[in-house]
């Protein structure tokens, strides 16, 4: 164990509030107390070593020796200091091990906390040191920090710990493999079924839609949700069921046709109720043929119910279950092909692995790329991705940007007063979209809003009624004009 100096000096700072020095030594000889300072220096030069001793004036010198203290605020602001001081100088974590080793476990609770705070694969040995500490309290602990923790050994130790007799470290275990990030955690958390603890299942639950819901999370789901086979792809398809990246498409569309009948029938119906409303989620056209399937065939109400809200998710058209269905399929037949063909570009944007480019984005409308603009817009709320709207702004500055900032002028133009949100959205778009030496857009916008400023204002007086406030989408406009050059003058 290799300690500091410094260690000599906290023991004369614990004097003054007659706290000893306590540290175990490596020969297991006891503990230091009192006045034998000496001593103490010794004892760590032999934990040195032959190596050169740290300076003396390190700044976290009397934080080492408060975080030792008897009074909760010293420790409270020894342990933010050296949180700090840990993050700029990572030696800072060469002086807590040595209070690492400490009886007290209060004390090395304490220690262990400013590890995690510090984080990162600096704190990661001593974390994983304190994660098989003798004190079930301290592995809790030790568990919970290792998500801010990071390096080779950290996956597998909550791997570990996932595993463990007391449930409260499994909890713990739990939300660091959702913090940690580390995605090979997909599949441990979907054993919930195999997990008896009620709070243990709810968090592996949680951490599992956070890596899911994650760009590259993605990616690792479709893969599993098409080789698992048993409740482990229902709580899968219960992390992503809200999701909407449209690459789940073709694999949950497979589960919702066929969720397996090597299972109770009640558990089938569940895994196709989650696969056929993570398809109107998904908002692809590819997915129309199978839910078809379902909303005309022998499935149940519920099943039935839900494949026509996600038709009318995907399409628009709005019918009962039943015949209805077919005959639109019908007739809308080449629709749904085309608009299938455009939903695997639009997955394919999605994926922040790939890019796009704007021979890809030509053959298509700017009516049928209308959930490019939605998705920078964050619509429908709750039912997009969350990195959505930085890829969908990707693919439209990767396109002609003629094409679109005409679109958006109309856009705004016809978007309603009091529909405040979409016109401010459009207009800080116009302006992302629109070459810096191009005014023309924002002219026509100008305009529009001089003559409903004019409208608006009269019927005020007519009515009574308050005019709309239109001062944000001014100041916005003012603010495009300048980066221009050009001034504002409504």
């Amino acid at each position: 164990m290799r300690g500091s100096l410094t260690l000599a000096l906290m023991s004369a700072a614990a004097l003054s509030t007659s706290t000893p020095l306590r540290a175990v030594e490596p020969s297991g000889e006891g503990q230091l107390h009192g006045m034998d300072v000496l001593g103490a220096v010794d004892t760590v030069k032999k934990w040195i070593g032959p190596t050169t001793p740290p300076p003396l004036d390190k700044q976290w010198a009397p934080d080492l020796a408060n975080i030792t203290s008897a009074d909760p605020a010293l420790q409270s602001k020894a342990m933010r200091n050296l949180i700090v001081a840990g993050k700029r100088h990572p030696e800072v974590l060469l002086d807590l091990a040595v209070l690492a080793t400490d009886r007290d476990w209060q004390l090395r609770s304490r220690v262990l906390r400013v590890c995690a705070g510090i984080g990162g694969e600096p704190a990661a040995p001593l974390l994983l040191k304190f994660s098989t500490d003798n004190e079930r309290r301290l592995r809790e602990l030790a568990a919970l920090g290792l998500g801010q923790a990071a390096g080779p050994e950290v996956y597998t130790r909550l791997a570990d710990m996932l595993i463990a007799p007391e449930s409260e470290i499994r909890q713990a275990a739990a939300g660091s493999l959702g913090a940690l990030g580390d995605l090979r955690a997909i599949e441990l958390l979907t054993r919930q079924e195999q997990e008896p603890d009620d709070l243990v299942k709810r968090t592996m639950r949680e951490s599992l839609t956070r890596l899911c819901n994650h760009p590259d999370g993605i990616a690792s789901a479709v893969i599993q949700i098409g080789e698992l086979r048993d409740l482990r792809r229902d709580a899968l398809l219960e992390a992503v069921v809200d999701c909407g990246d449209r690459r789940l498409c073709p694999a949950v569309a497979k589960i919702a046709a066929d969720p397996g009948r090597d299972r109770a029938i009640e558990a089938s119906s569940w895994t196709q109720f989650l696969a056929v409303r993570c398809l109107a989620a998904c908002g692809d056209y590819r997915a129309v043929p199978v839910l078809i399937e379902l909303v005309d065939g022998d499935a149940n109400s519920e099943i039935r119910t839900g494949s026509a809200y996600a038709l009318l998710q995907i399409t628009g058209y709005g019918a009962s279950p039943g015949k209805a269905w077919r005959v639109w399929m019908k007739d809308n037949a080449a629709k749904v092909e085309h608009l299938s063909q455009r939903d695997i570009l639009l997955a394919k944007i999605q994926d922040p692995s790939q890019a796009v480019t704007e021979v890809e984005l030509a053959p298509w409308t700017i009516i049928e790329l209308t959930p490019l603009t939605d998705g920078v817009l964050g619509r429908p709320v709750g039912r997009i991705a969350p990195w959505w709207p930085a890829r969908a702004l990707s693919a439209l500055r990767a396109d002609d940007h003629v094409r679109w900032t005409a679109q958006l002028v109309k856009q705004i133009i016809a978007a309603p007063s009091s529909d405040v949100d979409t016109r401010l959205g459009y207009i800080i778009l116009l302006d992302d979209l629109t070459p810096k030496d191009d005014i023309t857009p924002f002219t026509a916008v100008l305009k529009d809003l001089k003559d409903r400023l004019e409208k608006e204002a009269d019927l005020a007086k007519e009515t009574t009624a308050k005019a709309p406030d239109h001062d944000a989408e001014i100041e916005l406009l003012s603010q495009a004009l300048a980066r221009r050059g050009v001034q504002n003058n409504l």
